[in-house]
């Protein structure tokens, strides 16, 4: 991660429970720091405040989710980011229906998925740094 500096990086809400679950050994919590440390600055989807924490309401660990989500700025769903993420539906849907032997199914698209991909295209500056390689293929 020596290479990405100084940018501006969307993290996808499978990091942030990656992240605080520490399902991967550390190894998430060594990439974000290390980002950091490149003076990238690490940015979330505001619907990724949804989708970590909305199974997340109750036990000991409540705190400590909300605690880690309010560290994070987040990028805000304005008109533009609804636009993109409709869009991008829209073209999932289009290659469905015209290859039957597409791998993007629309109705396997939540719809987090599709804001947090429209806010990467709407702040097209900023990198996305997600693990969920099955709704966010190359190049995002």
């Amino acid at each position: 991660m020596d290479k990405i500096k100084n940018r501006k990086i969307i993290i996808d809400s499978c990091i942030l429970i990656y992240y605080f679950e520490d399902l991967d050994e550390g190894k998430t919590k060594r990439l974000i720091n290390d980002l950091k440390r490149n003076n990238n600055i690490i940015l979330m989807s505001a619907i990724s405040v949804f989708e970590v924490f909305k199974n997340r309401q109750t036990g000991e660990k409540a705190k400590e989710y909300e605690v880690l989500l309010n560290s994070i700025d987040d990028v805000p769903i304005d008109g533009p980011v609804i636009m993109d993420a409709a869009t991008l539906y829209y073209l999932y849907k289009k290659d469905k229906e015209n290859n039957e032997a597409g791998f993007l199914d629309p109705k396997d698209k939540l719809t987090g998925d599709l804001i947090i991909g429209g806010t990467v295209l709407s702040y097209e500056k900023h990198l996305l740094l997600t693990a969920n390689r099955r709704d966010f293929s190359a190049p995002f």
